[in-house]
């Protein structure tokens, strides 16, 4: 049973709805679409596409936002060392995405493109028109929608451009579950955007800069769950920290009991072989061993060459890391998921020979509060909502379901048809020994005050549940 998350971005290579279908019964828990590129209709295409092959799996849209980009570039530049380029944000050398560049440069300044991988100095500077020369330091090729990183750059404040609203917007009616968030660097920056959203999707904020770090208390308690974008943190910092800054990330998140998603280059080495390196092996279990919540593959499975391989590799890396050691509890004194039921819970499951746990929950509060236990058996939490039951599925060990009938809290007979839907399902088997849990009497003021302990096979007997 694996317990941490695979997120897997969609991109020419997988688009498809067989190649979707694939990628989500080869071990996807979540998928990514990459705001950064392709239109929008090609993303509402993709986001039909997955959700008639998963009703169940989230989905988390990455908003393009501050993060400058090249634009316009129909063939790769060749970049050559000592070569001056003119940059502007109209046809010029290197086309980008936002003017706020030419605010942030400073003249001999050090900048940097994609993923750190070319390197260039600011001769000059017209910020009345908008207009950089830059001198290459290295040689290399410059592709469309490459990212252009400014060390020590502050976006200032939380104001809102028409592209992201434009973007956000596109989120909320498309129904994606998940929006990620470039460059957060303050809570106010994260309360902006829900003012403007409400409360779904949810909000993945992306750690990518010193001020991230520096503000990462109050931005891990604004936001619903937190991404570690290694690619731009290690340009934004430095290098030789990314291992320290990771851990700090991971484990803030973990006091606030709050999900996190490591991204960049955990399989890189995939992307064009079949089998990944020793260090990518190590790194993925010590992201686990850490805390992590979920790990995401980027061009792995959007461009690679081995997309399925990816995805199995990391699945089975997960899972054998998950097997070889305990995974830490979560840190709960004096938090509001501090559930005696939960510890209950915990304990029944190491006695009793319980093989999975039905949480029954509207809000996600079981969910979560089972999933910090890290319960030795598989969490299955079925809610009314169906954006809520998808975003449990970001949590560990939890799989969310939709139920379709609106639970009715106070009859204890809807139980028993929640569980009969599970039955036909597949989600819980004959041989099944299942802890139910459910808030049955909410005037009481507890949450999760019915516990039981069901055989299936005598559920399927008793209550004259149909073969399947």
């Amino acid at each position: 049973m694996k317990k941490i998350k695979i997120v897997a971005t969609i991109g020419p290579k997988t688009s498809s709805v067989n190649f979707i279908k694939k990628l989500g019964n080869a071990g996807v828990d979540i998928f990514r679409l990459n705001g950064s590129h392709n239109t929008l209709n090609w993303h509402l295409d993709i986001i039909k596409r997955i959700k008639k092959c998963f009703v169940n799996k989230p989905i988390l849209f990455d908003v393009p936002g501050r993060k400058v980009r090249t634009k316009n570039i129909n063939s790769d530049i060749k970049i050559i060392k000592n070569k001056i380029y003119n940059i502007s944000n109209f046809p010029g050398d290197i086309n980008i995405t936002n003017q706020i560049f030419f605010n942030l440069i400073k003249k001999n300044q050090i900048i940097y493109a994609d993923d750190g991988t070319l390197s260039f100095k600011v001769i000059s500077i017209n910020l009345k028109k908008k207009f950089s020369s830059i001198k290459a330091l290295n040689d290399g090729y410059l592709k469309n929608s490459k990212g252009i990183n400014i060390p020590g750059s502050d976006y200032k404040g939380s104001k809102l451009n028409k592209r992201d609203y434009e973007y956000l917007s596109f989120a909320k009616k498309s129904g994606v579950d998940f929006i990620g968030i470039s460059f957060v660097e303050s809570a106010k920056h994260i309360n902006t955007i829900k003012k403007y959203i409400g409360n779904n999707p949810k909000i993945v904020s992306k750690i990518e800069s010193m001020l991230g770090i520096k503000n990462l208390i109050e931005i891990t308690d604004n936001s619903d769950c937190l991404m570690i974008d290694r690619g731009d943190l290690s340009i934004e910092t430095l290098d030789n920290s990314i291992a320290l800054s990771q851990k700090k990330i991971i484990n803030t998140s973990n006091k606030f009991c709050k999900p996190v998603i490591i991204a960049t280059e955990l399989l890189n080495n995939m992307i064009l072989n079949r089998f990944p390196t020793r260090s990518e092996v190590s790194d993925i279990g010590n992201s686990v061993i850490d805390g992590a919540s979920a790990l995401m593959l980027s061009g792995e499975t959007a461009t690679g060459l081995f997309p399925l391989e990816s995805v199995k590799t990391m699945k089975t890396i997960i899972e054998d890391t998950e097997k070889a050691i305990e995974i830490k509890n979560f840190n709960l004194k004096n938090n509001e998921l501090s559930s005696p039921s939960a510890e209950a819970i915990d304990l029944l499951c190491k006695n009793t020979g319980v093989s999975k746990v039905i949480a029954i929950t509207r809000s996600g509060f079981a969910a979560r509060a089972l999933s910090l236990r890290n319960l030795n058996v598989p969490i299955i939490a079925v809610s009314d909502d169906k954006r809520n039951s998808k975003s449990f599925n970001i949590l560990p060990g939890v799989n969310g379901i939709f139920y379709t009938k609106k639970f009715k809290k106070t009859n204890l007979d809807f139980f028993k048809k929640v569980l009969e839907f599970l039955y036909d399902q597949k989600h819980i088997v004959i041989k099944d020994k299942i802890l139910v849990t459910a808030v049955a009497y909410p005037t009481s003021g507890n949450r999760m005050n019915l516990i039981q302990i069901h055989s299936v096979k005598d559920l399927k007997r008793l209550l004259n549940w149909r073969e399947i």
